[in-house]
């Protein structure tokens, strides 16, 4: 078995579902994030779980056993790509940075503007631009 720092993780991406896999761990996991701006219910999961599971049986893509888990992204759902953070600007969005900018490393406040290569917050009265390669980690903030 391989040591943490020899993991592999990938991630991969299409416009309604993330998947989330851990390779080299036992047992393998996977993670899969379903529905985009729709209610999802359990029997969901359940069925994308049967059909995932078929094929990775079928095509053997994960050598050994694994863990498969379909859930819903929640209502702070995590932004991974710039797709992402296009699709929801006008939402309230919390950012975290690598490094400090502008004095600080965590952001609250409204996406304004989500381009290619950079996204803009609007919080405090002034408007913050941050790379996507500056951000650690970001998700929504669901307004109650």
């Amino acid at each position: 078995m391989n040591s943490k720092e020899e993991q592999t993780n990938s991630k991969a991406t299409n416009s309604e579902n993330e998947i989330f896999i851990e390779q080299n761990q036992d047992p393998n996991y996977i993670n899969e994030e379903i529905g985009d701006n729709k209610s999802i219910e359990i029997e969901d999961c359940e069925q994308i779980s049967k059909q995932i599971s078929s094929v990775l049986d079928v095509e053997d893509v994960i050598q050994g056993e694994y863990v498969l888990e379909v859930s819903s992204p929640g209502i702070d759902r995590p932004l991974f790509s710039s797709e992402h953070f296009k699709k929801y600007v006008g939402s309230r969005v919390f950012c975290k940075l690598r490094i400090p900018k502008y004095g600080r490393r965590k952001f609250n406040g409204i996406l304004s503007v989500a381009g290619d290569s950079d996204i803009e917050i609007k919080m405090d009265a002034a408007s913050y631009s941050l790379s996507y390669i500056e951000i650690e980690n970001a998700n929504l903030i669901y307004d109650y």
